[in-house]
């Protein structure tokens, strides 16, 4: 059961972060603490926020709704 929900948190992100990318973001690492993760873009700062423990997920953040400036 860990490592499924470990895949399904990782595709989830990894979905996540390629969003971050259609719009110029880079995101090159995650952290987490429990049920949530983090991500950040280093050339702009825009945030990432991904909660797991409600469904659905919450999923929000600025590299998500507006483009890189850089």
């Amino acid at each position: 059961a860990a490592l499924s929900a470990a895949l399904e948190r990782g595709e989830l992100l990894r979905g996540v972060a390629e969003r971050a990318r259609q719009l110029g973001h880079e995101i090159v690492r995650w952290v987490a603490h429990d049920e949530e993760s983090i991500a950040m873009c280093p050339r702009c700062s825009a945030r990432i926020y991904v909660r797991l423990d409600v469904d659905p997920p919450v999923v929000d953040g600025e590299a998500l709704d507006e483009l890189c400036p850089r």
